[in-house]
């Protein structure tokens, strides 16, 4: 799947380069949840762009609600590569 569209607060919204398997045990998951306690709610949407044998590749894309002179709109936010975090976090020995 590809072209998604987000229908939202009348309006909508096109993400072109978002990829998803045509497999449904592999639909996009949405949740709604306030995950930087700002007292609003982000939109996440993640989305499997490939699986295999004991692998499973995804992404997830942070949408925030914004408003603007046209209106609320979600507006997608930076997330950090899962390994720049561990490289950043996780010490070894």
């Amino acid at each position: 799947m590809e072209n998604f569209r987000l229908g939202a607060n009348g309006s909508i919204q096109h993400f072109p380069f978002w990829i998803n398997v045509s497999n449904e045990s592999y639909w996009p998951q949405l949740i709604y949840r306030d995950i930087n306690q700002d007292g609003e709610k982000e939109l996440i949407i993640i989305l499997t762009k490939g699986y295999g044998t004991g692998i499973i590749l995804q992404d997830v894309h942070v949408l925030h609600n914004t408003e603007t002179n046209f209106g609320d709109v979600y507006r997608e936010m930076i997330v950090d590569n899962l390994l720049a975090i561990l490289l950043k976090n996780v010490k070894t020995k």
